[in-house]
């Protein structure tokens, strides 16, 4: 039987993950209907190191990344947001949403904190939907749900509008759209 099923009960808890970067209107439709689907929900913001101990430095691989693309034909940060960045824009998004603060967290991923997170893992299909569900249901034996397909713009899609300074605001949540706006720093 295959580890993520349709249409499961509705779970104690739950766990969506992402990058987010940066948090847009797909990203809350699939944390909302996530939330509906479980009592309280983690929400892991994906990075290759975990923020643990609090810095606000990025991440090495944050940083390579960022570095190595710039070698390629498009020089587009595919990581221009830091951790604490995209747990702002979540938080604040999901709380102008209508969810209470208390049936969720938003947490950096680490294998740590993943493994030491009980829930059923919610995926769409679409992007990081397949490799969740390689990784959970083959190396971790999660129980996962697949909740959908990815609908609308890509992360990638709207960091390119934000670097040539198009227009947004029908694509990103206006609460991550205010956490956007206090950089200093071009996207």
């Amino acid at each position: 039987m295959d580890a993520v099923e349709e249409d499961k009960a509705r779970a104690e808890r739950g766990i969506v993950l992402g990058r987010f970067q940066p948090f847009h209107n797909g990203h809350l439709e699939f944390v909302k209907l996530a939330k509906e689907k479980c009592d309280f929900l983690t929400v892991f913001v994906g990075e290759f190191f975990s923020y643990e101990r609090g810095t606000s430095k990025r991440s090495f691989h944050d940083a390579f990344r960022s570095v190595a693309h710039g070698f390629g034909k498009d020089t587009l940060d595919p990581n221009p947001f830091s951790y604490e960045e995209r747990k702002e824009m979540i938080e604040r998004s999901l709380l102008k949403a209508g969810l209470d603060a208390e049936e969720f967290e938003v947490r950096a991923l680490s294998l740590k904190n993943f493994l030491q997170t009980p829930g059923r893992v919610y995926i769409r299909d679409g992007y990081g939907g397949l490799s969740y569900k390689t990784f959970g249901a083959t190396l971790l034996g999660r129980d996962m749900e697949n909740i959908g397909r990815r609908n609308g713009i890509s992360g990638k899609e709207l960091r390119e509008l934000l670097r040539d300074g198009k227009p947004v605001s029908e694509l990103i949540p206006e609460a991550a759209q205010n956490v956007i706006s206090r950089r200093t720093v071009r996207v």
